[in-house]
């Protein structure tokens, strides 16, 4: 694919193709009974898609112990490990993202949940439903946040913060694990961005700070390099494209400051980009980058593209070292075409509301800034 081919070793071989969680709770189980495995997979069926909500009740009152007790975590890991059902597959994996955000988990469980998770996307991504494999990508961001702070014991680092790293191996191997990886690191980004339900406020900030000084711009940098070499390839997925956009957007929308904007007003106010950003907002070939997306594409990728110019637009003046620099930086956008044109031509033409809202937006927005 585009960054070449690796196989999945995550870490310092914390996670081979064959490892299982080991955490103090999580008891290796030998072979669930192919009648206990299939009855288990009627049950997940029946609670996912039955049509007869008798029928769904039951299986949830049966189930139930899959999310509300952690002697049921390795059960979960027997369903990912021996089913081929899809519904047993998303039992285990939304069962777990319960477990690790309303239970007392271990830290080294969590590392263990986080490898297995790791590896087993490597695997079997590609073949699982489409369903299952986000109810996993969920799982493993929601456990990589809540335990972005735990210590290895035996070396004093900080194994979660090696995500990205992780996560690159994906990049680097064959295309659905290239769309895999990207839509990781997007999960991510949404998932350090939003508070988690049932922990505080102000550890999601104490955690929100960490990820954006230790990794958001290294997935920006990701997502930047994906599109200029998705754009470079005419015969590139439109899925690889979108994930890649998507993923620039979540970056420079990412609450840097703790000071969510009030998503009623229209005025996107200053982007609080930290000052490790500057070379990489003042290199040209950025806001060329997305100006190339726009003028190439249709929406909705358009859309996200114009998105993205509007908030490099409101980049706060600070960042830069100059007025000079500054002013640079702003003017290929004031070379675009007048909104008339552009809604004449382009926007109206499809009734596409929410590329209006972005180009008024994006087009107001430098004449403010440049006077």
């Amino acid at each position: 694919m585009l960054l070449g081919r690796a196989h999945m070793t995550v870490g310092k071989g914390r996670c081979a193709a064959r490892d299982r969680f080991t955490g103090v709770h999580f008891a290796k189980l030998s072979q669930m009974q192919a009648e206990q495995l299939s009855q288990l997979e009627q049950l997940c069926e029946r609670l996912y898609n039955s049509a007869d909500p008798a029928e769904r009740s039951h299986a949830e009152q049966t189930l139930r112990g899959f999310w509300s007790s952690t002697e049921y975590i390795s059960q979960c890991q027997v369903l990912l490990d021996q089913s081929s059902h899809p519904y047993a597959h998303l039992l285990a994996a939304n069962s777990l993202v319960r477990q690790v955000t309303e239970s007392s988990v271990t830290p080294k469980l969590r590392l263990d949940i986080r490898n297995y998770v790791l590896t087993f996307l490597f695997n079997h991504g590609q073949s699982l439903e489409v369903f299952v494999a986000t109810a996993l990508v969920q799982l493993l961001c929601r456990t990589t946040k809540l335990g972005w702070f735990d210590t290895d014991t035996a070396t004093a680092a900080m194994p979660h913060h090696e995500i990205v790293q992780d996560v690159m191996k994906f990049l680097q191997a064959g295309p659905s694990h290239y769309y895999l990886g990207l839509k990781i690191l997007n999960q991510l980004a949404a998932e350090m961005n939003q508070p988690t339900q049932g922990r505080s406020l102000t550890h999601h900030r104490k955690t929100a700070v960490s990820f954006r000084d230790t990794s958001l711009l290294q997935m920006f940098q990701v997502s930047l390099q994906s599109l200029g070499q998705l754009q470079r390839d005419p015969a590139a997925d439109l899925r690889h494209r979108e994930q890649a956009m998507c993923l620039a957007l979540k970056c420079l929308s990412f609450d840097f400051v703790g000071t969510s904007l009030d998503e009623s007003t229209e005025d996107l106010g200053n982007i609080q980009v930290p000052s490790s950003w500057r070379a990489q907002i003042e290199d040209p070939a950025t806001m060329q980058l997305f100006l190339d997306v726009y003028a190439a594409t249709t929406p909705p990728l358009s859309n996200t593209a114009l998105e993205c110019l509007t908030r490099l637009a409101s980049v706060r003046r600070s960042l830069f070292t100059t007025e000079s620099d500054r002013n640079k930086f702003l003017v290929p956008i004031t070379v675009l075409p007048e909104p008339p044109a552009l809604l004449s031509t382009l926007l109206l033409p499809c009734f596409l509301q929410s590329a209006v809202h972005s180009i008024c937006l994006y087009m107001d927005k430098p004449r403010g800034m440049l006077t």
